[in-house]
């Protein structure tokens, strides 16, 4: 199956004209098919392994519960379903690996048809795990949330002290690629306390951080982040520089268009215009099989071209418009892209205008969201709370799609937080019951936003249950209290 697709792929790649592009396709092609078999004979291995070991395992769990008192009794514990018991009978076991022991545990559990009970193990299993890898990622960048407040309010000895504190936290992340988006922001904290010199040698030793990751994917994302946040310190060069190593050119354009932007509203009229044209290339290459990304960079420019020519800028748009009523294969997505960028140039009616040709209930709603934010940024209030009107029937019809209807209830109570009504925004949260975590920062960084310390409280404790949204929270906190942003950092710090 496998050689039937890369011959099918190494001949369509022949009938490329440019010999240049048709020997680079061919050349990936051959890499990939590589790179599959190199895969698929791993998998084979793996699985090999795996059937061999599993032929004992039963005999091997049966053997570590009856041969060690302890583990047996925390066994028993679990199979009452006393966790607490549990976990401290483990803690007497000298030299034990936790939760290799809660593993065992389930197991064996498993083994004898308590599959509840052994999941509920396996998950407390999980969750330390969880825990103990991600406390230094989450505490350094909620530290880094925290120096942001104070750099903003103009505390910046204590944000020097915060930022030192996050660097050296971050020294023990183990993942690289947490590392990497760690360290980003320590650099960037750096860099807003005045250690300019100090953020440059951070921002220059990440690549070798991200050369050592094996997944294409997390390097292209790593340099994508680096990119993003060389840009919020206008290190425009530096940014150019990290966007040329992003691997895929779909990720490079958009990073491009991003920069570009920057560029344009920090008055860098002839770098915007280069830069867009190298994301407009890399796009236009691609529009035959990946014409999403072409809508992309061009919105995204249409908002650039604006701070120079408005009428540049529809004309942009309507080009756009154009090729998705007739070519766009995905049109609802497309429009809601042309609303957004509509609604950020300030063409609120033509964007509730393209609203109506969305026929997908969640994509229009997300583009009302856009239109509802250009709305709240003017002040204007009451047409707020008309595009509010809108959205609750919208989403009203989104009925068949859990997930859809997930995202539209997370959607709708940023609109009512931007429409003065942040007791309905929370009501609207506690109807949304799985990925919490998910969606609840980013309600309770609207109340933030609009100083509604009352609702935003009331979200504290749902925040609490998920040690990620917890960490998220305290840089929260600081936001709404600045002036106690130095007593969040202690929090943050003696948080386990």
């Amino acid at each position: 199956m496998l050689q039937n697709v890369v011959t099918l792929a190494k001949k369509k790649a022949r009938d490329i004209e440019d010999k240049a592009k048709q020997k680079d396709y061919i050349l990936e092609i051959e890499r990939i098919e590589s790179d599959t078999n190199e895969l698929i004979n791993d998998t084979l291995n793996r699985t090999q392994s795996h059937n061999n070991q599993v032929r004992n395992r039963k005999n091997k769990n049966n053997s570590i519960i009856n041969h060690n008192s302890s583990l047996g009794i925390a066994y028993t514990y679990a199979k009452a379903e006393n966790f607490t018991a549990m976990l401290e009978a483990l803690e007497q076991i000298e030299g034990l690996v936790l939760e290799k022991a809660l593993a065992s545990i389930a197991n064996a559990l498993a083994e004898e048809g308590l599959t509840k009970t052994s999941r509920v193990t396996f998950a407390k299993a999980l969750q330390i795990l969880h825990q103990e890898a991600e406390t230094p990622f989450l505490q350094s960048l909620a530290l880094s949330d925290v120096v942001d407040v104070q750099v903003s309010t103009e505390q910046n000895d204590a944000g020097r002290n915060t930022i030192s504190l996050a660097h050296q936290i971050a020294k023990k992340i183990n993942n690289p690629a947490k590392q990497v988006i760690a360290m980003a922001r320590i650099a960037k904290g750096l860099f807003n306390t005045g250690s300019r010199k100090d953020a440059k040698a951070i921002f220059d030793s990440l690549p070798d951080i991200v050369k050592t990751l094996i997944i294409q994917a997390e390097r292209v994302n790593s340099f994508k982040f680096i990119a993003n946040t060389q840009v919020e310190i206008q290190e425009f060069t530096a940014a150019l520089n990290t966007a040329q190593r992003i691997e895929f050119p779909e990720d490079k354009a958009k990073s491009l268009g991003v920069i570009g932007k920057a560029l344009v509203e920090a008055g860098h009229e002839e770098e915007y215009q280069t830069t867009f044209t190298t994301a407009l290339e890399i796009a236009e290459d691609r529009v035959s099989f990946m014409e999403w990304l072409w809508v992309d960079v061009m919105c995204e420019k249409a908002i650039a071209q604006s701070f120079i020519d408005k009428k540049a800028a529809i004309i942009i748009l309507k080009e756009v418009s154009e090729f998705t009523r007739i070519h766009g294969k995905q049109r609802d997505k497309y429009f809601s892209k042309i609303a957004r960028a509509e609604a950020q140039i300030g063409l609120i009616y033509h964007a509730l205008k393209t609203t109506d040709d969305i026929e997908d209930n969640l994509d229009r709603l997300i583009a009302l969201s856009w239109i509802a934010l250009a709305q709240f940024e003017q002040g204007k209030q009451q047409e707020v709370l008309k595009t509010l009107t809108v959205a609750l029937q919208t989403k009203d019809k989104i009925i068949e799609d859990k997930q859809k209807l997930i995202k539209a209830l997370k959607t709708i109570a940023g609109i009512q937080v931007m429409a003065g009504k942040g007791e309905d925004a929370v009501k609207t949260a506690e109807k949304i019951l799985t990925e919490r975590n998910l969606y609840l920062p980013g309600i309770a960084s609207w109340l933030v936003k609009i100083g509604d310390k009352e609702n935003f409280k009331c979200l504290l404790i749902p925040c609490a249950y998920n040690v990620e949204t917890a960490y998220q929270m305290c840089g929260l906190i600081a936001r709404l209290y600045p002036e106690q942003a130095a007593l969040v950092a202690k929090a943050v710090t003696d948080l386990n």
